[in-house]
């Protein structure tokens, strides 16, 4: 399966939203990146230092709620293995 159809299929049956608190408020996460790594992307040779930087990082966890839309879509899942 192609990562659009996956993408497509997570948000058509899974509502994905902010964690509530316990003060019943949603919570903002903080907009966090883990550190990145620079190095030179590999082209035909490996290290070729005239290749274009590259910068591995991505988002630290963050709290979040994920549920079933409906009741049909919580029955759809319920049938898969």
């Amino acid at each position: 399966m192609s990562l659009f159809l996956t993408i497509v299929n997570t948000l058509a049956v899974f509502d994905i939203r902010k964690q509530i608190g316990q003060d019943g408020v949603e919570i903002v996460p903080e907009v966090r990146y883990s550190g990145g790594v620079i190095r030179f992307a590999e082209s035909s040779s490996f290290g070729d230092m005239n290749a274009d930087p590259v910068c591995y990082s991505h988002p630290l966890p963050f709290p979040f709620k994920v549920t079933p839309r409906s009741e049909k879509a919580l029955a759809l899942l319920k049938t898969v293995d």
